[in-house]
């Protein structure tokens, strides 16, 4: 039996963890899938992710220590104990991106750098670019919620709908909310037409010379991922709140995980409102950040409890295939400004976790004046003639553990080897 959220929180705050499942052999790269949890707003990387003690200004946030978890320097504080819980539990599996720069300080344009590594309109954005890449899914990449950015790829992206409208699609229940209202066909007319129309291209299969062969070939497949997808209709997991209801990362994260587990899906994005999805743009009051960190952190620890038990399409379990990528379209200034708030900043950080990550590591970190620091691609060390880390290179990297060359998509950008397992 599946524990619900409540019942993993209070899991995690008496101190008991769930049992590590022994794991299979690594996937092959064709196969891993990639959950996108995207921080709308801009978040504070000194509060969590890169100590800054020792730079003189740098504001890391009301009561912050720093912290040493596993090999990994980060910073702790009282009133972020859900923060601690997930790295005592899950160090071994974080890679932390520290000093990625987006080069723009405007929420727009970061948005689609961080997504898409340009600013140009005409790019897709990486969720869609491993998607395309396997397009034989029903739905290749699924957006939850947040951002999607499409150019050459829009064919393989759907979105579920933040009442989950995809459904009302699928079943036919849309139909009576359209102006004006479509009177749905009876399901035994809707059936006819639809076994009329397989027999029909079936044997037009069977006369098809060899050149109409691949047209017929993919009608069949049409056929069959539209009976797929009017299954998912009745599926409790895909199920979504009424609009406007406040609903947490944990509870969003279930249709996605749903699609990977009945091998659905390659991609699926999250968008992480905040606190009571007030967003992460603080300009004013920098401790909310606090609330935004402990939320996302019991929304992490959840969603890690539900890759580790849910089986995946492969025989493991879904940990084995997926990996998390945690992010945010900027940071924030490393100093506190006139409202006790930090206004925009063009670095970052960037969080990866799971199938083909190599863990337990921080990557990167910021200089004197808070920029991102050179690092060795290979080895991860600061290099002062190595790579500026941009967002482009979190694609490339991306794309290496989906076995997808970067050059096909990026001009002389290269992954980070060292955040590869």
């Amino acid at each position: 039996m599946r524990l619900t959220r409540r019942q993993l929180l209070a899991a995690s705050a008496a101190g008991l963890v769930l049992p590590r499942v022994s794991r299979p052999a690594p996937i092959a790269p064709r196969d891993r899938r990639f959950l996108f949890i995207y921080v709308r707003g801009g978040w504070d990387p000194p509060l969590v992710f890169a100590p800054g003690f020792d730079v003189a200004g740098v504001y890391t946030g009301e009561g912050s220590v720093p912290v040493t978890y596993g090999d990994c320097a980060l910073v702790d504080a009282p009133q972020r104990p859900s923060a601690r819980a997930f790295f005592e539990r899950h160090i071994d599996r974080c890679c932390v991106l520290n000093g990625v720069e987006v080069r723009s300080v405007t929420h727009a344009t970061c948005q689609r750098l961080v997504h898409t590594g340009t600013s140009r309109a005409q790019a897709d954005d990486w969720p869609a670019i491993l998607g395309a890449a396997a397009s034989d899914l029903v739905l290749p990449t699924l957006v939850v919620s947040g951002l999607s950015f499409t150019d050459e790829y829009g064919g393989v992206v759907t979105r579920l709908g933040r009442r989950g409208q995809l459904l009302g699609l699928l079943d036919g229940s849309a139909l009576a909310q359209a102006e004006p209202p479509v009177t749905r066909s009876a399901p035994e007319v809707e059936e006819a037409v639809n076994a009329a129309v397989r027999a029909r291209v079936e044997a037009r299969v069977v006369e098809a010379e060899a050149s109409a062969q691949p047209f017929a070939d993919a009608h069949l497949r049409a056929l069959e991922r539209r009976d797929r997808l009017v299954e998912l209709a009745a599926d409790p997991d895909l199920q979504m709140p009424d609009d406007g209801a406040y609903v947490p990362v944990s509870t969003r994260v279930v249709p996605a995980l749903r699609c990977f587990e009945l091998g659905l899906s390659r991609c699926a994005v999250v968008e992480h409102g905040g606190y009571l999805n007030h967003g992460w743009d603080t300009h004013s009051d920098i401790e909310e950040q606090t609330l935004h960190y402990e939320e996302l952190f019991q929304d992490l620890s959840v969603v890690m409890d539900e890759l580790d038990s849910r089986p995946g399409p492969l025989g493991g379990t879904l940990a084995d295939e997926t990996t998390v990528v945690v992010y945010s379209e900027m940071g924030r200034a490393p100093t506190l400004n006139g409202a006790y708030g930090k206004d925009h900043w063009t670095y970052t950080s960037v969080m990866l976790m799971g199938s083909g990550v190599q863990g337990n590591q921080v990557i990167g970190g910021f200089d004197s004046g808070w920029r991102g620091q050179r690092v060795d691609r290979f080895t991860g060390a600061p290099d002062e003639a190595g790579t500026a880390m941009t967002a482009a290179h979190l694609g490339a990297t991306l794309m290496a553990l989906a076995d997808i060359d970067p050059a096909d998509h990026l001009d002389g950008i290269d992954p980070i080897d060292a955040a590869l397992a």
